[in-house]
């Protein structure tokens, strides 16, 4: 009686998952326009305090790079100094 009911479930399977993702997708996406907490605390700030945390923000980030380029230079000097000793044995 019920024969064609597996595949009618099977049929509707696809549609259905899809539309289910898409749902997820969209109310992930949809929240996460919301200002984070960071953000709305530096736009209750006056102009003059927001701008200055800005700055240090700003000084302290570039304190990290120039901690992580420090760090690359080194590692780029390590390296030449491996690539030109293995060099000199694979000449011997």
């Amino acid at each position: 009686m019920f024969d064609w009911l597996p595949f009618a479930l099977f049929a509707l399977a696809c549609p259905l998952g899809m539309g289910l993702m898409m749902l997820l997708m969209w109310r992930s996406m949809r929240g996460g326009h919301k200002d984070s907490g960071h953000e709305a605390t530096m736009n209750a700030l006056p102009p003059r305090e927001r701008l200055n945390r800005l700055e240090a923000e700003k000084r302290d980030l570039e304190r990290q790079i120039a901690a992580e380029r420090e760090a690359g230079r080194g590692v780029q000097s390590k390296q030449e100094s491996l690539d030109s000793a293995s060099s000199k044995l694979k000449e011997r």
